[in-house]
């Protein structure tokens, strides 16, 4: 748009706006969409040259695409190759498209083009614009040009040797797209008397200058549609201004006539990005990199090419920032910089250029932490940093970090010793194997002795499997020894491909003894500084079949990697992206915990924070860059999870439903609205079997049912109505999805248009989450489905997701992703998805150390695993595992996935385990689930579920422990007792919470029994009420009702009344099971249980304690509020293992006793006694006390002067009253609280009872004159 002033008269302006003077010329371009086979007449089936659904010039009388000429017609026309107009491409305009390919080589240059005569076009600058599709396994040269002026199809990358001298170069970054045809752009100047030849050129070598293979991929291959030529207004050509110019930190104040700026930045900036906004969209700007400030200044020098290619304008930006001074707790020597974060955490880093990182990354969250007490002195040329619990020697000026010149001292069980966190980077990098990524048929394995790491890399039994290490990084330019440690039991010399970059070696590796046995090969290579990549690849001139252990990359003077292959490993293990296709134990990725005492955390290469709430990939530092937190924790494993989150952030929380029932099939016959309303849920209702989040498997997407982003109505018909309909029922519903796209899908246009393109694969296209257009198109995606009720995604991610950003793995990033698009709808997101890195299949072919911050989003789905005893005995040891990475929430696959019907003995098993997981969740590959597909134990499958609902309020404080920096819900023995060698060996059993010990039973039989470990203490059967002194290890049998709970002495368990779902009933009652024998706390936490409010202190906690030698039972007053907090509380409370009362005391109020159900007041069953309150208000403190306590085998009770004798008795015993001046009352009542005896007795001292009639078991008698009562428990054999 123009501002033009126009005189009218002597003294009237008047501005009007003048639309700019663009011209369309592309009805100059014959043919310009394809659409004809010669000069009037379409392209339709049956002419001249129509063959298999397409029109093929090669086979017509024209021999040639009408309008269009190409520099070789022989090779368009040879027999082998391809070419023709058909209508199988996407955004093809009109009725049909091009392509060109075959299984001949291009030529080095090959144009298709046509000539638009110097007579038909004025002097000027024109756009000319078409649609071309390019796969990515076709890629070489191919771009659009109009004269000189060219665009390229894809990134800079891809075309480092196919530039060509002399034309003017623009990239259009799409990614390759087989069918997709996309928008290409190029502007040229032509002046008088000049011609316009426009086309698309290609060619018969890739990017690296290699010639093609004589075959397929038809490499150079296109499609083409929509030319189009239009003269761009003068005045627009030529303008090369800034409509805008802001920065990504501090503050310009730009002026459109302004091109030089003095800009001071905040103190202690790093980086700063301008971003560049042209007055004319497509005009080139370049210089908008970010710029390095951490040594005071910088300078960006942004240039604007106008559409004519000639007229430039310079925009300078000079940048000044002030060094920002070391905080309190870091010490700078030289060019190492420590960090005391904690008595036990310290920061070490080391940068070669002395230019230290002090923005966060996507690991680190917090630095800022309250100051710890620490001293630092200098000795002998050492650096001495000391704290409370450790202390750092650093050799002064000795450069970066290793086992020689950086140690740490500390305790581990009473023990000092030296800890040598950098051991592993005495030399440059030493990586493993099996935590590099891998290719073709390469795994994992561990079934050969004395390997390294967690395993070694198995399979490099057919070409293409290959293993790759990426991100070594030097620390600078030199020679270098390559170590790979391989074993080649094949009994000759095997060959296998070696690539330093892209620079390729076939190496010989000698035979080894057996497969047991490791051997070193080396070789001395020259590198430059920065980030290197390193291959070993099987090709077709290998005869490979080797398994190698790991690659080091070491100083040609420095020493070798040291070998170590104990496979015993201190680390305790934490993590695996999944269990899918497994069926028995795995090897973990590290986690914090270790029983040396200490762990590095190394974060040199995680992505940094850009301020913006998105990460970069860290600056390459000249000399080297280390980054390691060291974590000196000694035995105090609960210290170093604390300390983990204080850095790192603490877990997310969860919404209140998720600790409830969850229930999925992946079956279309059971996906759908009529099964799930008329069939399912009814069934659960009338079963009175709780649930609460109902997910909806992959079949309800449509077109395609793995990735599509529309409604099935078929099984689907009224998706608002459904959705209406879960959110009656107090259902919350997830939906099943594959983060990609397929072309055919309705929404795709839109969503590559919002991406501006996608990652090609076939038909299918993936998302780079790291590119921001990307992840805005794929969020829109959820967009619709969120406003119709659904309330998260089951991100079944079994892809191959992309991040271009290296340091932010591609699973965490979206799963960060998910928890904020969450949040922002003002509910607590959270990523239900697998974690860590991207998946390249089912296995562990993924590059680990990058989960260190997923418990900040995830709840771990584990995937897909088998129906074995022995999965589901390593379930157990994940969970627990898992929070040696500080991820409290794992949901596995309750029954597996893969099986159909279980036997009734695994099914229970696997149901009692999920009881007691942070997460209860039924799902299967159409398999039965549900217990009353079990009709031999549906009772008890029935009951055990019902009981994991009651545990709610129980599992839902414990979740808020976890989300608050604490413990997480499920607790390996060693978190208590770390010391104890059976806190490793019985890797099976865990502590729900901290009083609760769970030893999952995963043997087949009816009866089946385990080895459980009872440290110290006395324990109590949760089912049998059996008692256990501990320390000791006991076998323990359970048939399907019970299962090996134990609680400590000291435990108080909250339990919820039935409701077919959380939020359908007040929470007004409650039961507290106690058990006594040592005090004991509970800290009940409530809140809204969906939204954000408790993070500005909208919940409610409620104290509840014990204290053993009191015998009191103290519920205290709710301390906060939050809407919907009910106002009083009925409790039923059951104390175990609790010697009986004469009285027992509600806020010095004597409760009466009664029969059970029958009201306010106490009874005892089954020697446990229940108490049962009317409701009271909350915030008032309730203290019960149990008063004037009896063993009950004493033979006279001096207060009183009442016997009974004997007790225990078998069918008489006697009351002995001392005073028989005043009448007494004896009852006596059975265990539900029932009368069963009453007598009065007025001048008898000694009265005997006939117990015959009473039946074995536990009794109360009471006597009672009216100066006093007397209590005793009688016990009948």
């Amino acid at each position: 748009m123009k501002k033009c002033i126009l005189s009218l008269g002597i003294s009237a302006l008047l501005i009007f706006n003048v639309i700019a003077q663009n011209v369309d010329y592309t009805n100059k371009v014959i043919n310009n969409s394809f659409e004809y086979a010669r000069s009037g007449q379409l392209v339709a089936s049956g002419i001249d040259g129509w063959n298999n659904n397409a029109w093929r010039p090669k086979n017509s009388t024209e021999k040639e695409f009408y309008g269009w000429s190409v520099t070789n017609w022989d090779f368009c026309s040879a027999a082998n190759n391809s070419q023709g107009i058909n209508q199988d491409m996407e955004f093809i305009e009109g009725s049909y498209a091009m392509w060109l390919g075959g299984d001949w080589v291009f030529p080095d240059l090959f144009e298709l083009y046509q000539i638009i005569d110097k007579d038909d076009l004025p002097a000027g600058t024109y756009k000319v614009q078409c649609r071309l599709a390019v796969a990515d396994n076709k890629k070489t040269s191919q771009r659009l040009f109009a004269n000189q002026d060219v665009q390229y199809h894809g990134t800079p990358s891809q075309y480092v040797s196919n530039l060509t001298e002399g034309e003017n170069n623009r990239f259009a970054n799409w990614p390759g797209g087989e069918k997709i045809l996309q928008e290409m752009i190029v502007y040229t100047t032509i002046g008088e008397d000049e011609s316009l030849k426009i086309g698309i050129r290609t060619g018969g070598k890739k990017g690296d200058s290699s010639a093609t293979a004589n075959a397929s991929p038809l490499w150079g291959w296109f499609k083409l549609d929509y030319f189009r030529v239009t003269k761009i207004d003068a005045t627009d050509a030529a303008d090369a201004g800034l409509a805008d110019l802001t920065l990504s930190i501090g503050d310009l104040n730009f002026s459109t006539n302004i091109t030089t700026y003095q800009v001071e930045l905040p103190t202690g900036t790093a980086f700063v990005t301008p971003t560049a906004i042209p007055n004319i969209p497509d005009a080139t700007v370049t210089g908008t990199d970010a710029v390095d400030v951490r040594l005071g200044s910088g300078v960006s020098t942004i240039t604007v090419t106008a559409l004519n290619g000639t007229t430039t304008k310079t925009y300078t930006i000079n940048y000044t920032t002030t060094s920002k001074d070391p905080e309190p707790n870091e010490i700078i020597d030289g060019k190492a910089r420590f960090t005391v974060l904690t008595p036990t955490t310290i920061r070490t880093e080391y940068a070669g250029d002395g230019i230290f990182e002090s923005r966060t990354s996507f690991n680190i969250a917090h630095k800022n932490l309250p100051l710890p007490s620490f001293t630092t002195t200098v000795e002998d040329g050492w650096r001495i940093i000391q704290t409370e619990k450790v202390t750092l020697l650093y050799k002064q000026d000795s450069g970066a970090f290793n086992a020689t010149n950086l140690i740490v001292s500390l305790t581990v069980d009473e023990q000092l010793i030296d800890a040598k966190p950098w051991s592993a980077t005495a030399f440059v990098d030493k990586k493993e194997a099996e935590k590099a990524t891998l290719f073709g048929e390469a795994k994992i394995a561990t079934d050969h002795a004395k390997y390294d790491g967690t395993g070694f890399v198995a399979g490099l039994k057919s070409v293409g499997a290959g293993i790759e290490w990426s991100g070594i990084e030097p620390f600078a330019e030199g020679e270098y020894v390559l170590s790979l440690r391989y074993s080649n039991g094949m009994g000759s010399l095997r060959t296998i491909s070696l690539y330093v970059d892209n620079e390729k070696t076939q190496i010989t590796l000698n035979q080894t003894v057996d497969w047991n046995t490791w051997a070193l090969f080396q070789k001395v290579v020259t590198l430059s500084a920065g980030q290197h990549t390193f291959k070993i690849m099987c090709e077709a001139a290998d005869n490979y079949n080797v398994n190698i252990d790991w690659l080091a990359i070491t100083p040609s003077d420095g020493e070798l990697p040291v070998e170590n292959n104990d496979n015993d490993k201190a680390n305790l293990g934490a993590w695996s992206r999944g269990l899918d296709t497994k069926n028995a134990a795995i090897p973990l990725w590290d986690g914090i915990l270790s029983r040396d005492g200490w762990y590095l955390l190394d974060d040199s290469e995680t992505a940094l924070h850009d301020g913006t709430g998105w990460v970069v990939d860290r600056p390459v530092h000249a000399g080297g860059y280390q980054d390691g937190y060291f974590f000196g924790y000694g035995t105090n494993y609960q210290l170093a999870l604390k300390d983990f989150y204080q850095i790192t952030g603490n877990p997310v929380f969860l919404p209140k439903w998720a600790f409830g029932v969850w229930y999925s099939i992946n079956s279309e016959t059971y996906t759908n609205a009529n099964y799930y309303q008329n069939v399912l849920l009814p069934k659960f209702r009338s079963e009175k079997i709780p649930l609460e989040v109902l997910v909806v498997d992959t079949d309800w997407k449509t077109p395609e049912r793995w990735n599509g982003w529309n409604w099935h109505t078929t099984n689907f018909p009224n998706p608002q109505s459904f959705m209406d309909w879960t959110k009656e029922q107090g259902l919350v519903v997830p939906l099943n999805v594959h983060p990609t796209i397929q072309s055919n899908d309705p929404k795709f246009a839109q969503t590559i248009a919002t991406a501006g393109g996608l990652i090609a694969d076939g038909n299918k296209y993936h998302f780079d989450f790291s590119n921001k257009k990307h992840a805005e198109a794929y969020l829109n995606l959820l967009q619709p489905f969120n406003q119709q009720g659904v309330r998260f995604w089951w991100n079944d991610q079994a892809e191959s997701p992309r991040s271009e950003v290296k340091g932010a793995p591609a699973d965490t990033w979206i799963n960060h992703l998910y928890t904020k698009d969450g949040n922002d709808q003002g509910l607590r997101g959270f990523a239900f998805s697998r974690v860590g890195s991207g998946d390249t299949g089912y296995d562990n072919s993924r590059k680990p150390g990058v989960g260190w911050s997923e418990h900040r989003y995830t709840l771990h789905f584990t995937g897909d695993a088998y129906n074995t005893w022995d999965m589901l005995a390593f379930q157990s040891t994940f969970t627990i595992k898992e929070a040696n990475i500080g991820i409290p929430y794992v949901s596995h696959d309750l029954g597996s996935y893969h099986a159909d019907q279980l036997s009734d003995d695994m099914y229970m098993r696997w149901v009692q385990f999920g009881t007691f997981q942070p997460i209860f969740r039924l799902h299967s590959k159409r398999g039965k689930r549900l217990p009353w597909d079990y009709p031999n134990v549906t009772a008890q499958a029935e009951k055990f579920i019902r009981l994991r609902h009651a545990l709610i309020p129980y599992t839902y404080s414990l979740s808020h422990e976890s989300a608050s920096g604490g413990l997480p819900i499920v607790r390996g023995m060693y978190w208590y007792y770390p010391t104890s060698p059976e806190a490793y060996s019985y890797d099976r059993q865990y502590f729900y919470g901290e009083k609760v010990l769970v030893s999952p039973i995963a043997t087949p039989g009816a009866t089946a029994s385990t080895q459980v470990w009872f440290p110290e203490g006395k324990w109590t059967n949760y089912f049998t009420n059996a008692t256990v002194v501990g320390p000791g290890i006991q076998s323990v049998s359970a048939d399907y009702s019970t299962m090996p709970v134990f609680v400590k002495a000291g435990g108080i368990i909250p339990l919820a009344p039935y409701s077919d779902y959380v939020g359908q009933i007040a929470e007004d009652s409650l039961t507290l099971k106690v058990y006594t024998g040592d005090n004991g706390t509970f800290s009940l936490y409530e809140d809204e249980g969906e939204n954000l409010n408790y993070q500005t202190g909208n919940y409610a906690l409620t104290n509840i304690e014990y204290i053993e030698q009191e015998k009191k039972l103290s519920i205290h007053a709710r301390q906060g509020v939050y809407a919907g907090a009910v106002e009083q509380r009925a409790y039923d409370i059951e104390l175990y293992n609790a010697v009986i009362p004469e009285k027992i005391l509600a806020n010095n109020t004597k409760l009466n006793t009664v029969t059970a159900g029958s009201g306010e007041g106490w009874w005892i069953s089954n020697d446990v006694i229940y108490i049962h309150l009317n409701k009271c208000p909350v915030t008032e403190d309730i203290d019960i006390l149990l008063d004037g306590i009896s063993n009950g085998l004493s033979a006279v009770n001096k207060n009183q002067g009442v016997a009974i004798y004997p007790n225990p008795a078998t069918g008489l015993f006697t009351i002995e009253i001392e005073d028989v001046n005043k009448e007494s009352i004896v009852s006596i009542y059975n265990a539900n609280g029932e009368k069963v005896y009453n007598k009065m007795i007025t001048d008898s001292k000694k009265t005997t009872v006939n117990t015959r009639t009473f039946g074995k078991g536990i009794y109360l008698v009471t006597v009672e004159n009216g100066s006093y009562t007397f209590t005793e428990k009688l016990i009948i054999k």
